[in-house]
C-alpha cells in the first residue's frame, strides 16, 4: 500500500479550490469503506493524476478537472456487485452532484459528456 499523508492530499487540491470537493466526496460516498475502491484508493489516484499534471505541465483548469476526475471516478462504487456501465452512471451521478451543489465548473456540464461509443 502506498503511504501518504493527508496533508499531502490537501496541498495538491488547495491551488485549485478543491478542498470542499474533497470533503463532500468524503462525506457523501458511500464506497469510501470499500476495500478496494474506497478512500485510500480515490487519494492514492489523485496524487499520482497531480503528479502526471506537474510531469505534463497541464495548465490550472486542466489540472482541476483531471484531479475532480481523479476524485469522483469510483464514487459510490458497487464493490464488485453492479456493472461497470452501473459503476461510472453511479461516478458521474456524484459528481453532478457536486457539482449542482457548488456550480457547475466550466466543462464539466452534461454538454461535453460522451456515451461509450464516444459520441456526445
Amino acid at each position: 500500500m502506498i503511504a501518504f499523508s493527508e496533508k499531502e492530499v490537501r496541498e495538491a487540491l488547495l491551488p485549485h479550490g478543491l478542498l470542499g470537493a474533497h470533503a463532500y466526496f468524503m462525506e457523501n460516498n458511500p464506497s469510501v469503506h470499500l476495500p478496494n475502491h474506497n478512500l485510500h484508493h480515490a487519494n492514492t489516484v489523485i496524487l499520482h493524476c497531480h503528479d502526471g499534471a506537474i510531469e505534463m505541465g497541464l495548465g490550472r483548469e486542466k489540472t482541476k478537472s483531471l484531479l475532480l476526475g481523479a476524485m469522483f471516478h469510483d464514487f459510490a462504487h458497487s464493490g464488485g456487485k453492479s456493472p461497470d456501465d452501473a459503476n461510472i452512471a453511479a461516478a458521474v451521478a456524484g459528481l453532478e452532484s457536486w457539482c449542482r451543489k457548488c456550480g457547475a465548473p466550466p466543462g464539466l456540464g452534461r454538454k461535453g459528456r460522451r456515451t461509450r461509443n464516444g459520441n456526445a
